[in-house]
């Protein structure tokens, strides 16, 4: 007689519980004579002598989800999967305490298991069992009820609210992504994604048919493969990208697009970070990132490295016309804000946020002036549905969330948008998706009216520091890629303070804050801003005290920091981004205002500098050729800018002064217009004083105006 004692691993825990208890009869060591597995069903057997291998069947009359499992008290069990050609069923093994199990979705058939022990010298008693599984059958039988159009067959479709919200969960606002319009025309085919994240399962009854294989790439140098058990990111995001429209399981924003996956994150090293923003770069038309720093609520830099890889990519990338970087804005909420990661703050990526079922920001979603356009996803609100796709095992998940779901969904539309129209660039595809982009929340204070939208003289941005240009819109987004008439060449202008050590006064223990200012002068070369980046050196242990704020030429505000009680000290250079001033012209002042909101610490600005990225209508800077020195003389002959503007040059001014005048303010230097032609850039300056250097400086003219200064020196 034996007793068997059951109790609780929590003095909290209670509930029923099954006990199941059989006569062990030995399995066959060879599929041929394979002891029956039931689902349902018990067995068990022994592994003697050490290297013994026992076979079990599992026949299913039906499509089901499995569970598989094995486990001993005397040894460690290992286990395969075979299909009736005994061939392996890859990638579903998760090795547990002294057995393994297996979750995976089967088709109708015969299967074997085989069983072994793990080590070369193991041998013991263990058991296995197979049931269907109750949760999977629940959420597929509660997704299968739920209504889809008629011409899609993916059967658990329903439940992807993202793509189609008609109220099927409760307290939604009937919002999503608009992209049942966009399939009957363009579904993703013939365009590249990549999947920057951890293991993905590209065997995924739902991916397979989509998946680039050669492109996949292994960065951890313990494994052999991209795709692992314990890590199901990865396969979640490739889901929501790109799971295929069949009569299996869900579907991706871009049902046809091809993806590919680098597990990056588990060997997540400066030099495979660089790698993975450019590998297979030539091919690639998207990139998704769903990573990023620690949520610490502090600075978080990147390094040279990761930035001369994107800039790799963007310039080069996709047969010239660039690589578009999505990356996943940030989950540190209200404490968080997403400027304080560099990842997401440089002008060569798109950072997503996150927006509820009920079309109002995700509670961990960090607000900032790098917002581009947000995603739906999870809001961590009770009662709100979270992202359904694919799951690890050829299985389907309802639980996904994060912005690492928003990510993923504006990288589908953006391969939508690249399918509409293969001429985008880059830069094409961040502006139409600011410029298509739906304004959610609407009744949000946050809400402000920015610089006319990209080719228009009617429309205007609008922007918010919780959502960026809003919901992105596949609809909207891919009406207008077709006849979108491409940006102009990329401008860049920066400007630079030098050391200025400003103090920023403590926040005082009676009355208001003292705001400290500091400002830069930009010259007209950028019309329309497409980014800026402010590059600051505090000096300050406390960082997260203050309140940062970049105010442009024309009055308009983008928060880079907010104070929070938090750490986090700043005392090297950072690089902040604003995607705020979007359209903006960037000629005049800029200012940059501080103010300390706690008390204790006190701090000071270094230094700072602008850079601003964008396009123009204006010349570019003309290019000093030779310079050639004469009694009282200098002859200067110039190259034409390689960016002339928007129409032909016209002229050329020519300004000059000398070296010692420490006054250099516009009205001290002497300036001669209209000098050269387009076919004649000559000029020879007279009267001057022998001996003594000069600065000199040059800018053309079209009918849109001038470009900025040229500058070079020289001995008379």
């Amino acid at each position: 007689v034996y007793y068997v004692k059951v109790s609780s691993f929590a003095s909290s825990s209670d509930g029923p519980y099954t006990v199941y208890a059989t006569a062990i009869t030995e399995p066959g060591s060879a599929i041929a004579d394979a002891q029956p597995l039931t689902l349902g069903g018990t067995a068990g057997g022994i592994i003697d002598p050490a290297g013994d291998e026992d076979y079990f069947s599992l026949t299913l009359d039906e499509p089901a989800y499995v569970i598989i499992g094995a486990a001993s008290r005397d040894i460690d069990t290992d286990g395969m999967l075979l299909d009736d050609s005994s061939n392996p069923v890859q990638g579903h093994i998760f090795d547990d305490y002294n057995g393994f199990y297996m979750q995976i979705s089967l088709n109708a058939g015969t299967y074997y298991v085989k069983v072994a022990g793990n080590g070369a010298t193991d041998t013991g008693r263990y058991a296995i069992r197979a049931t269907e599984d109750p949760g999977q059958d629940l959420f597929r039988d509660s997704c299968s009820n739920l209504p889809r159009r008629a011409d899609i067959s993916d059967p658990l479709y329903g439940c992807q609210w993202h793509l189609n919200n008609y109220g099927q969960f409760s307290n939604g606002a009937g919002q999503d992504i608009r992209v049942e319009e966009v399939w009957p025309t363009y579904t993703g085919s013939g365009i590249n994604v990549a999947v920057v994240d951890h293991g993905m399962h590209y065997r995924h009854e739902d991916l397979t048919d989509n998946v680039l294989t050669t492109f996949n790439h292994n960065y951890d140098p313990g494994q052999t493969d991209i795709y692992h058990p314990y890590e199901n990111h990865g396969t979640a995001v490739a889901g929501l990208i790109a799971a295929k429209d069949n009569s299996l399981g869900m579907r991706g924003v871009a049902p046809e697009a091809k993806i590919y996956g680098y597990n990056l994150l588990e060997e997540l090293t400066h030099a495979n970070i660089a790698n993975a923003m450019s590998r297979n770069a030539a091919t690639t038309a998207i990139s998704n990132n769903s990573w990023g720093p620690e949520d610490s609520a502090r600075p978080e830099p990147v390094t040279e490295l990761w930035e001369t890889a994107v800039k790799y990519g963007v310039t080069t990338g996709y047969g010239g016309i660039g690589v578009f970087y999505a990356f996943a804005a940030g989950n540190g909420g209200d404490s968080d804000y997403s400027t304080l990661s560099e990842l997401v703050n440089f002008y060569a990526v798109t950072a997503v946020c996150a927006v509820g079922y009920d079309d109002i920001r995700s509670d961990y979603s960090e607000a900032g002036a790098n917002l581009w356009v947000c995603g739906p996803s999870s809001s961590d609100r009770e009662g709100q549905p979270r992202i359904a796709t694919t799951d690890n095992g050829h299985r389907y998940r309802s639980s996904f969330g994060g912005t690492s779901a928003a990510a993923p969904i504006v990288a589908g539309v953006a391969a939508l948008i690249r399918e509409a129209n293969s001429a985008l660039t880059w830069r094409d595809v961040k502006l139409i998706l600011a410029a298509s982009a739906r304004k959610n929340d609407p009744d949000n204070t946050g809400w402000v009216e920015g610089a006319f939208k990209y080719g228009s003289s009617t429309d205007r941005y609008n922007f918010n520091h919780e959502y960026g240009f809003g919901m992105v819109d596949a609809k909207a987004a891919t009406d207008l890629a077709p006849g979108w008439t491409n940006v102009r060449d990329l401008r860049e202008i920066t400007s630079e303070s030098g050391v200025i050590n400003l103090p920023i006064p403590d926040f005082p223990s009676s009355g208001t804050p003292t705001t400290v200012t500091t400002s830069l002068t930009i010259d007209p070369f950028v019309e329309f801003v497409e980014f800026v980046e402010v590059n600051a050196h505090f000096n300050h242990y406390f960082f997260r005290d203050l309140t940062v704020e970049l105010v442009s030429p024309s009055g308009t505000v983008s928060t880079l920091s907010t104070s929070a009680l938090v750490g986090g000290s700043l005392t090297t250079e950072f690089r902040f981004g604003s995607a705020r001033h979007l359209g903006e012209d960037a000629a005049g002042e800029w200012t940059l205002r501080i103010k300390d909101l706690e008390r204790v610490d006190t701090g000071a600005l270094r230094s700072w500098g602008l850079t601003i990225y964008g396009h123009g209508f204006v010349p570019g800077e003309p290019e000093i050729d030779v310079v050639t020195p004469g009694g009282g003389t200098l002859e200067i002959d110039w190259k034409a800018p390689t960016d002339t503007g928007e129409t032909a040059i016209t002229s050329y001014d020519l300004r000059y002064i000398r070296d010692d005048v420490t006054d250099r303010s516009d009205d001290n230097w002497s300036v001669v217009t209209g000098v050269g032609t387009p076919s004649n850039r000559s000029h020879t300056i007279t009267g001057l004083t022998g001996g003594v250097k000069y600065e000199f400086q040059l800018r053309a003219h079209n009918d849109s105006g001038h470009g900025p200064w040229s500058q070079a020196e020289a001995d008379e």
